[in-house]
């Protein structure tokens, strides 16, 4: 693995391998700042404070384990410019029938309803 350039990561593969492109797209390939996950440790990942942002969007107020926070342009994205959206504003709603009640009068705009297992 090589940088070649500020934006551009060059992987050489021991032999072809046609499924490697999609790999790279799951988040648990995204490339990591060592000298912040460092400093964090075990903390990495448990607050929107602790998370290293590389998309369009960064995550805001999100402390964990609280049921509202945000999503909202990243700055530093390298195409800040064609992100023409404020951002998302998310809630979560444990409870499916309180979930459908508040899509129901306009206050969600999308909702995911399963069964009690």
């Amino acid at each position: 693995i090589k940088a070649k350039n500020k934006t551009t990561l060059v992987v050489t593969l021991e032999h072809p391998m046609p499924q490697f492109q999609n790999l790279m797209a799951f988040p648990v390939f995204f490339a990591q700042d060592k000298k912040f996950e460092s400093s964090l440790g075990s903390k990495v990942g448990t607050s929107s404070s602790k998370q290293v942002y590389s998309g369009p969007y960064k995550f805001v107020g999100w402390n964990g384990s609280n049921k509202e926070f945000k999503l909202v342009p990243n700055k530093n994205y390298w195409d800040a410019k064609a992100v023409k959206n404020k951002g998302v504003d998310f809630q979560v709603v444990t409870d499916t029938t309180a979930a459908l009640a508040l899509y129901n009068k306009g206050e969600l705009d999308q909702v995911t309803l399963s069964t009690p297992q």
